[in-house]
């Protein structure tokens, strides 16, 4: 059986072979007049196939239905056909996910900023049950009476019953008054909460809510002075002093023991410090110590985690491990020990996120006291923590030994877990003295709460339950399972739930109905274009417009009715011209929509137009027939242009017309360029115009040709109504017939003759003109002659004169002619002094003779007598209004040496030696009648050197000079200003005296500003710059570049004084370091502190005077007040003591220690920081030839090049692999180490080392650097020279360095096995990406928001900040850019996606620089944000920091035993993260706190492992599988650092493996 030929059955035709099918046919129906059925069918495109297979629906085939819907696993964009996920985003968000997940779990409060710390201390209160439940229990007259009481009670019961995931806490918050853009301490924020709530529940008449603060957080210390010679306490032994919360030491201690040890441990006061004692009346030594007297349910520790560093002025955070139990006893810690069990259990932890004091994120770990159950209170977030404060078997977590066995355990059969720097350790001893109890470790922990196990308060004895119960029940009691609502509140969670669960239904039922319309929708269309193909030609059929089917298929809503107007014709049926805008449909599909829809009109198969049909036909034969007469015509027409003779009768066209109908390509009827061919030689009399008349030109066509033409532009004339066609065509071109022998138009002739006449007389006129002020009219100067009378006229005027009568040929008509000389002297005389308003040009001597110098654009040019006289005759001057010039000298001496006084100049001939001296002895000038009017000319001035000054976003040149001195070039180029407008570029440039940029400024500028700019281009701090306008410097940075008169296109210079140490930028910015940041105020202006006054000492003891507050919140809150004195007291007392008493600073906290004067950072006290200064820099000679070798002077130089061959020198190099290709500076250097042959002594000691190189390995993702990378290294194999290369394998590859040991194993599967002698990583941005705008990494140069590392990523930062979900740019903002703002800076970015989005750097800068907050100047405020927000997206978009941790492991796995990896990074989080991974490498888990360096592992002196010491390697850390040859990282010289400035913040830490 043979196979079925299916191969052509939907094969098209040809559009060619269509189109002549349907020319014959309508050919042959306007011959015989006749249509037939096979012809509709035909001309209707009713037999072709009904497609099936196409993507596209096609226009030309009625039966084609394809396209109209996509495939069943599409979408589209919009309509009915989008995504059911887009289509349920366009609802809104849905409200349900807002719901609580049940009523055992907590609800989080949302953060409004920067209020992450007043929700983890209101956690914790609400957390607490017996608070909880006494704030319920207050009488809501007294919460109307106070607000705070009020808005607490409201945010609390929201927090117990509220079905919402969440509470928005704003209120509450607003209710006192705070800041929610600031970050605050959240221990001074309890301890005034406290304060503030303790006076407002003194009014409630519920007792155990009037005291609820006292009985469950207040506790009573005394302080013991002790003689120690009469052993007597002193008087004020005895006093008790409250307290609601413990401020230990964490400084130095490991422990929660060891901190209260030291908190209640005995100073001995002796020396200066030694104590009066009255019993012995007189000085003795003496002890001193803090007892604790009673202690509260509540047990409050606050870790004193910032220290104040005394040298810089500023505040740390000390990120040390502290460790803490679960059970701590403190019994045996009371001045009398008690008979009752004083132990307390953990309750709950406060911790603070981040590195930095005035920034980060407070998160608090709460457990429930009903089930002893952990939660993480993260703002709106509430994650489960399981039984253990830091969670439980999370991704992460690390194990202790399964051998340890912990006493009273949460759960036998879970094992203690690591997470986020807090870890269990059951190792640690506790203060129970039990060494099995269970104890916690965190960096971040800031406050510890304790509650007692058991306790009695007023009356009604409630448990703390304790996690240690051995059997747990499975069901977790919810948290508001035994603390009913009052009946106030619980009206109001009743009210807001219901209405929160009639909005969700409200959504619910609309998204059901929507979708379900949609999905009925769906099936209609499907359904109805499943019946919609006509099977067969027999069949009935109905016309239907593609229009209105294409609005049908798409909407979720369809049209009302049916509409076919529009393929309907004027006879009621289908015209054969909509063929391609309707579809054939059957009559079952036309019958469902027709009875749904309805609509019209119903065009069946029978309503095809004839007569139309017809017409078609008529014209397309006319377009033929057109279409061959027009090729013939224009032959004749290439003839006639040709300039052919005719012979017959001739008609005059117009050429240039004519010119354009050849030009025009054959069409099938005549268009409206083709009427008028006798346009543009008529002229306005109805005549033949002159030949001679501008566009006139004309041309002779044969009879046959010009009657053609004649018809085919009567026939655009004449209107195509039935009713004029009586209208002749030879009325409307008749008149407009030009035969050959027409005659031209009389009047148009004389007109052109007299025109002539009147520019032959000009001419003439300008002729004369140019004769009699032969010099003036070339431009060229003259000698003046002292004595004689000159006069002035605006040099304007002259130039304007000057071009007016050297115009000559087509200009003449166009120049313009000068004013008269009355006005324009008029106008030069001021209203009020009758004085000249314009100063005349100077003079010059040359070669002894007087010259004016050449006139410029504004001033007065001087002419002679003769000059004058004319010029008033032949523009309307009169002479006695002229302004009369004398040249005079300023000094006494006699003018007898210029001879006499007649008009004429004086030859070089006459003049002699005696003469040229005197001449250069004496200043002429120019004596005018009338007098200047400095007055008026001052004013005028002045307003244009203002109206100059304001400008905005214009371009100067700042020159970086590397000598002492400046070149001549540099010190005049201000002189001559640049074109304002013209474009400059914004890149660096390299120049023989050093390096120049353009920057963008305006002249509110300010000094200070433009220095960031300096410093940010050129890497000079801003202390150390010496700014140069010229050969006078620029002092202060106040100052606006308008008021120092810089203007645009100046050029200024700038050099480096090197007094004041390098610092990077961006740790400027970020640490916050500027002096002009606005002070801290805490929660001054809020309710917090609306009780003090302005003045500081009754500020700080104003509650004394209120007996509802207790004494220690009195203390507190004046401490809170005075902080910023008593913390300078602090820590200019000598007495170590003395601290113990004294507050300390806290992160983000309000009292900031910056009271101390900026006069007190002198030059001295700079100096002595920057000698303390933790680094090692290099004392490497630096070689600058080597530098310029290797690297690229035009975009990229390596960074540290010395120090990393100085690394791979000593040791045995068989392979190297460079992580970080860049532009193969290190590796060309690296790899020069086995190839040089120089005679020099180094490189020969090198060549000797490293004859064993085998392999090279260069990785890097961007392709611009591989193109540079390749050449250089291809260049050193083949055309190094050396013999030592032949045996190396070069391989470079485009993948990121984490990948290096599958790219080792697809390289050399050997080596990965032996391992790699010599890794580098070079992190950051190379100079070439930071100054390629297309990259986007910069913030001072506009472009795309990219920022990609590997152009083939997928992700960009422009698609983070456009399409992230809010709360993770939120993250990214605040953990990786260390962001204070983040929270209003995200917001500004959300509301930047409503109007578009942003999709450029500038953009990006426009909003940080809108969004810069509380700094002063402009610049100096969105300069630091913007360097965080662009370092925070860098990180983000090339996920840098996840990727350099598992790199680093990748890397020292792959090395071999010696094998050393050396890594350059550039920030702190990049520096910290290579310092920690070290440590973990070579397996040490000591440690100890040095001031950030001191790592506590083995020394130099101490090292157990046989380790060839360096010159370069100054202090070791040995570990148990290797050695960290840089224990404080190295730097670059300072002799790099002026050739390379962005070598100033990268750091070198090298690792050996062992």
């Amino acid at each position: 059986m043979s196979r079925p030929a299916t191969r052509n059955k939907n094969k098209r035709h040809r559009p060619e072979d269509e189109a002549e099918i349907r020319s014959e046919i309508l050919r042959r129906i306007h011959l015989m007049g006749e249509i037939t059925q096979d012809d509709i069918e035909q001309l209707y495109n009713i037999r072709k196939t009904i497609c099936q297979g196409c993507r596209v629906n096609t226009r030309d085939n009625p039966n084609c239905f394809c396209g109209l819907v996509p495939p069943p696993n599409g979408s589209r964009k919009s309509g009915l056909w989008q995504k059911m996920s887009e289509i349920v985003v366009s609802f809104g968000p849905d409200p349900a996910k807002d719901l609580r997940d049940s009523e055992n779990s907590p609800a989080g409060l949302t953060n409004l900023g920067a209020t992450c710390y007043a929700n983890s201390i209101l956690q914790f209160l609400y957390m607490n049950r017996a608070f909880r439940e006494c704030i319920f229990s207050v009488e809501p007259e007294v919460l109307k009476q106070h607000p705070v009481l009020d808005q607490l009670a409201c945010l609390f019961a929201q927090l117990h019953a509220s079905k919402m995931a969440f509470v928005d806490s704003a209120p509450f918050i607003k209710t006192l008054d705070l800041d929610n853009g600031v970050q605050q301490d959240s221990h001074e924020f309890l301890t005034l909460l406290l304060s503030l709530l303790e006076r407002c529940l003194n009014h409630s008449e519920v007792c155990k809510a009037k005291t609820v603060v006292q009985d469950l957080f207040r506790g009573s210390v005394s302080h013991v002075t002790r003689c120690s010679m009469c052993q007597q306490d002193s008087e004020a032994s005895s006093k008790l002093e409250d307290f609601y919360e413990l401020e230990l030491n964490v400084k130095g201690l490991k422990s929660l023991d060891d901190s209260l040890v030291d908190y209640l441990s005995v100073e001995a006061l002796n020396g200066d410090n030694q104590y009066y004692c009255e019993s012995c009346g007189t000085r003795v030594d003496a002890t001193r110590c803090i007892k604790l007297r009673a202690l509260p349910p509540v047990l409050n520790f606050q870790l004193k985690r910032c220290v104040f560093l005394q040298k810089t002025t500023a505040k740390k955070k000390i990120t040390s491990t502290f460790s803490f139990p679960r059970l701590l006893d403190m019994g045996k810690r009371l001045a009398q020990p008690s008979d009752s069990q004083m132990v307390y259990e953990l309750s709950a932890v406060l911790i603070h996120k981040g590195t930095a004091v005035n920034s980060g994120h407070y998160v608090a770990h709460i457990k429930d006291e009903i089930t002893g159950h952990w939660w993480e209170f993260d703002d709106e977030q509430v994650s489960s923590l399981g039984h253990h404060p830091f969670g439980e078997g999370k991704s992460g977590v690390v194990c202790m030994p399964d051998k340890v066995d912990i006493v009273n355990s949460p759960c036998k059969d879970e094992t203690p877990s690591v997470s986020n720097k807090n870890y269990v350790n059951p190792e640690l001893p506790s203060s129970s003295g039990d060494n099995n109890v269970e104890t916690y470790s965190s960096t971040d922990a800031y406050m510890l709460m304790y509650s007692i196990r058991h306790c009695n308060l007023g009356g009604d004895r409630y448990s703390v339950c304790s996690a240690d119960t051995k059997e747990r029940k499975p069901d977790v009691v919810p948290l508001n399972a035994k603390t009913p609502l009052p009946s106030h509140l619980s009206e109001m969670i009743n009210e807001l739930n219901t209405s929160y669960l009639i909005v969700c239904d409200q959504y619910k039922d609309r998204k059901e109905r929507e979708l379900s319309n949609i999905t009925q929708r769906r099936e209609e269309v499907r359904s109805v274009l499943s019946e919609a193909p006509v099977v067969s030609l027999e069949e009935p059929y109905f016309w239907i417009s593609t229009d209105w089917l294409r609005q049908w298929v798409d909407t979720v809503a369809p049209p009302n009715g049916i509409d076919n107007s529009t393929i309907r014709c004027f006879h009621g049926k289908v015209p054969v011209t909509k063929i391609g805008s309707m579809k054939r449909l059957s009559s079952e599909a036309w019958t469902r929509l027709y009875l749904k829809y309805d609509g019209g009109p119903c065009l069946r198969d029978i309503d095809c137009c004839k007569v139309c049909l017809l017409d078609v036909a008529r014209e397309a034969v006319s377009a033929n027939s057109y279409r061959d007469t027009r090729a013939s015509m224009k032959e004749l027409a290439e003839a006639a242009l040709a300039g052919k003779c005719f012979d017959g009768t001739l008609y005059y066209v117009s050429k240039p017309w004519l010119q354009q109908w050849v030009r025009r390509k054959n069409s099938d009827q005549p268009s409206e360029a083709d009427a008028g061919p006798t346009a543009g030689i008529t002229c306005p009399h109805g005549q033949l115009r002159p030949e001679q008349a501008a566009s006139a030109k004309r041309v002779l066509v044969p009879e046959v040709l010009w009657l053609f033409l004649y018809e085919n532009a009567n026939l655009l004339l004449t209107p195509r109504k039935e009713e004029d066609s009586s209208i002749k065509p030879e009325l409307h071109l008749d008149r407009l017939t030009f035969p050959f022998d027409s005659q031209v138009c009389p009047e148009c002739s004389i007109e052109l003759t007299e025109v002539a006449c009147l520019e032959d007389t000009l001419r003439e006129v300008k002729m004369r003109q140019r004769q009699n002020h032969e010099k003036l009219a070339a431009g060229k100067s003259f000698p003046l002659s002292p004595n004689l009378k000159y006069y002035l006229v605006p040099s304007t005027w002259m130039c304007k004169w000057r071009n007016y009568v050297n115009a000559s040929g087509k200009n003449i008509s166009l120049s313009v002619k000068p004013d008269s000389l009355d006005g324009v002297i008029d106008s030069l005389i001021c209203e009020k002094h009758s004085r000249l308003l314009d100063r005349p040009l100077g003079l010059t001597c040359k070669r002894g003779m007087i010259f004016q110098k050449t006139p410029a654009t504004d001033g007065l040019a001087i002419l002679t007598a003769n000059d004058w006289d004319m010029f008033c005759e032949e523009w309307g001057g009169r002479q006695e209004k002229g302004i009369i010039a004398e040249i005079k000298f300023r000094d006494s001496l006699k003018s007898n040496i210029l001879g006499s006084c007649q008009e004429q100049s004086i030859t070089e001939d006459q003049m002699n030696d005696e003469v040229d001296d005197q001449l250069a002895d004496r200043e002429p000038y120019i004596d005018t009648s009338p007098e200047v009017c400095e007055d008026c000319i001052g004013e005028r001035e002045t307003s244009e050197l203002m109206e100059k000054l304001n400008y905005s976003e214009k371009d100067i040149c700042v020159c970086f000079i590397r000598g002492k001195e400046a070149p001549k070039s540099i010190l005049e180029a201000s002189k001559n200003c640049f074109e304002l407008d013209r474009r400059t570029s914004k890149r660096s440039r390299k120049t023989p005296f050093g390096d120049k940029v353009n920057l963008k400024v305006s002249g509110c500028t300010s000094i200070y500003q433009l220095k960031m700019m300096i410093w940010e281009y050129f890497g000079v701090v801003k202390e150390n710059q010496i700014l140069h306008k010229g050969r006078s410097i620029i002092d202060g940075e106040s100052a606006t570049l308008a008021d120092l008169n810089i203007f645009p296109g100046d050029i200024l210079w700038v050099t480096d004084s090197e007094i004041h140490e390098n610092r990077d930028i961006a740790d400027e910015l970020s640490n916050q370091k500027i002096d002009l940041q606005l002070a801290e105020e805490g929660f001054r202006g809020s309710l917090l502190a609306s009780t003090t006054t302005s003045s500081a000492s009754s500020m700080a003891f104003l509650f004394a005077s209120s007996v509802s507050l207790s004494k220690p919140l009195k203390i507190a809150a004046a401490i809170r007040i005075l902080r910023p004195l008593t913390t300078f007291l602090s820590h200019t007392t000598t007495s170590e003591s003395k601290k113990k008493f004294k507050p300390s600073p806290s992160p983000a906290s309000s009292s900031s220690s910056s009271s101390i004067s900026k006069s007190s950072r002198s030059k001295k006290a700079r100096d002595s920081l920057a000698s303390l200064k933790r680094r090692t820099r290099s004392g490497k000679e630096f070689d600058e030839e080597c530098l310029k070798k290797h690297g690229d002077e035009g975009s990229h130089l390596p960074v540290l090049l010395g120090e990393v061959m100085d690394v791979f020198k000593s040791e045995s190099m068989r392979s190297f692999v460079d992580c970080t290709l860049g532009a193969a500076g290190h590796s060309s250097a690296v790899s020069f180490l086995s190839a040089a042959s120089s005679s020099d002594d180094m490189r020969d000691e090198i060549v000797r080392a490293h004859p064993e190189l085998e392999l090279y390995i260069g990785l890097d993702v961007d392709p611009n650097a591989h193109v540079k990378a390749r050449t250089r290294m291809n260049d050193l194999v083949i055309g190094g020279g050396s013999h030592l290369l032949t045996n190396m394998n070069l391989h470079m590859v485009a993948r990121n360095f984490k990948e290096i040991k599958q790219v080792i194993a697809e390289v050399d599967e050997r080596f990965l096995i032996s391992g790699i002698d010599g890794i580098l990583l070079d992190l950051g941005m190379s100079s070439m990406q930071v100054d390629d705008p297309g990259r986007g990494f910069s913030m001072l140069s506009n472009g795309p928001l990219d920022m990609r590392m590997d152009p083939k990523a997928t992700i960009s930062a422009e698609d983070i900040l456009n399409a992230w979900p809010a709360d993770e740019v939120g993250r990214i903002l605040r953990d990786y850019g260390e962001e204070s703002n983040w929270y209003y800076i995200q917001g500004k970015i959300m509301k930047a996606r409503l109007a578009g989005g942003l999709h450029s750097t500038g953009e990006l800068v426009d909003l940080i620089r809108s969004a810069a907050r509380g700094i002063r100047g402009g610049r100096q405020g969105w300069i630091k944000t913007s360097a965080r927000v662009f370092q925070a997206l860098r990180i983000a978009v090339n996920d840098e920091l996840r990727t350099l941790e598992a790199s680093l492991h990748a890397c020292f796995d792959c090395l071999a035993p010696g094998g050393r990896l050396a890594v350059i990074s550039f920030h702190s989080l990049e520096d910290r993260i290579v310092k920690q991974t070290f440590l973990d490498l070579i397996s040490n888990t000591k440690s100890q706190e040095d001031d950030g360096e001191d790592y506590g592992l083995e020394s130099r002196n101490s090292c157990r492992h046989n380790f060839q010491l360096e010159p370069w390697v100054k202090q070791i850390v040995a570990g148990e599988k290797g050695v960290i040859l840089t224990k404080r990282p190295m730097t670059a010289s300072l002799e790099e650092e002026n050739v390379n400035p962005r070598s100033r913040s990268a750091k070198l830490r090298v690792i050996q493996k062992t």
